[in-house]
């Protein structure tokens, strides 16, 4: 499958592997980047003019409540804003899951597709389908384009 920008794509993956490499692929051409992530900016090998946001719930310097889905939305928009078509990896949507409820999930993924496709940019979400109930998998394929 082409991976394009205005899209959004669930990359069915135990570990974010593929995932990576599709991000670091498009920072590498000179494509501006959000990487939102449960691992910390320190563990990861991206640039550092990357922006990283840190999805923990213990409150630490550069870390994000993963329930707080407005305030994390509202950085995601405002980096788009500023920059343009960009990158955005979320590596975390479980995590956003288990700390909110689906429902809520359900309109920030709407919302950060629509994004996407407004200003022409990328989202990239690797998911565990494993970790997920049968009915969240199966929303999350009807609304994001799919890469096994």
């Amino acid at each position: 499958m082409k991976i394009e920008m205005g899209h959004s794509y669930l990359i069915k993956e135990k570990k974010p592997v593929r995932s990576f490499e599709i991000f670091r692929s498009g920072l590498a051409q000179d494509i501006k980047g959000i990487c939102i992530s449960t691992t910390p900016k320190v563990h990861l090998d991206l640039p550092e003019s990357t922006l990283c946001m840190w999805l923990n719930t213990v409150k630490t310097d550069g870390s994000f409540d993963p329930a707080n889905l407005q305030k994390i939305y509202h950085e995601i928009a405002g980096f788009t804003e500023k920059n343009g078509e960009v990158l955005i990896l979320l590596d975390g949507l479980e995590t956003m899951i288990l700390n909110s409820d689906f429902h809520r999930v359900q309109k920030f993924l709407d919302s950060l597709k629509t994004l996407t496709i407004s200003k022409k940019s990328l989202a990239i979400i690797p998911v565990n389908t494993d970790a997920l109930d049968p009915k969240e998998s199966a929303y999350l394929e009807r609304i994001l384009d799919v890469i096994e």
